[in-house]
């Protein structure tokens, strides 16, 4: 058995949000950009304490970012 049980683990909840354009220059040729977010709650963590391994619901996780292609 690997760590100890949680009763007040909860699942992780997400909310994402996407924008991308894209534009064609010649008839092969085309450029594009996308930016995203994304809010994860209740993010699920490994907590090891001591002896003792279980999951937990910690804080929450913000990432963004771009893309070119």
């Amino acid at each position: 058995e690997f760590g100890s049980g949680n009763e007040s683990l909860k699942p992780e909840n997400m909310h994402s949000f996407e924008l991308f354009t894209s534009y064609s220059i010649f008839k092969n040729f085309s450029l594009g950009a996308s930016f995203y977010r994304n809010l994860i709650n209740d993010k699920l963590t490994l907590d090891i304490s001591g002896s003792e391994v279980r999951w937990v619901n910690e804080n929450k996780l913000n990432t963004f970012g771009f893309e070119l292609y």
